[in-house]
């Protein structure tokens, strides 16, 4: 996983107004610097003071989160008791920023003020991660400990390689 400092020497983003770096540890200052680097530069997390970017999908993993998320919205449609959100919808997660493949936040959850244009301050009740064969093992098992610890109810693990869904 990439550091801020990688991050920022392979996509030559100025330091000045994407983040505030401390030298030498890649790790980000302020929360606001973290929210203004995630916004402006999709497809990253944060995680353990540092930010990760997410593997870009294939086209199987994409189907896959694409198809569950319509299932689960054709749902909605019917039962609506809460929405449905894609791998662009940030989530805290305890102090990390994660990306669910998949989320579903229900209806008392959502504001009056209704959705936010940036990061949504809690956890979904329901989290989705499909799972790429070059994930290691022991990172999915940390993220689906972090989703529980910060309230999400359940998750659904999908492995196509195995063509395995396994429901925590």
């Amino acid at each position: 996983m990439a550091t801020i400092t990688e991050t920022i020497r392979k996509t030559e983003i100025p330091i000045s107004g994407a983040v505030s770096k401390p030298k030498n540890t890649g790790r980000i200052r302020s929360e606001a610097s973290i929210r203004r680097f995630l916004l402006k530069n999709k497809g990253y997390e944060f995680v353990n003071g540092k930010l990760e970017k997410k593997e870009m999908p294939t086209a199987k993993h994409s189907g896959i989160a694409t198809r569950l998320s319509a299932e689960i919205w054709f749902y909605l449609k019917k039962n609506k008791i809460g929405r449905v959100y894609g791998d662009n919808t940030l989530f805290q997660i305890g102090a990390n920023k994660r990306i669910p493949d998949v989320s579903f936040v229900s209806a008392e959850k959502i504001p009056l003020a209704g959705e936010p244009f940036d990061i949504w301050n809690f956890a979904p009740d329901l989290a989705n991660e499909v799972i790429s064969p070059s994930e290691r093992h022991n990172k999915v098992e940390q993220k689906i400990r972090e989703y529980f610890a910060a309230g999400v109810k359940q998750v659904w693990k999908i492995v196509p390689e195995f063509k395995t869904l396994t429901i925590y």
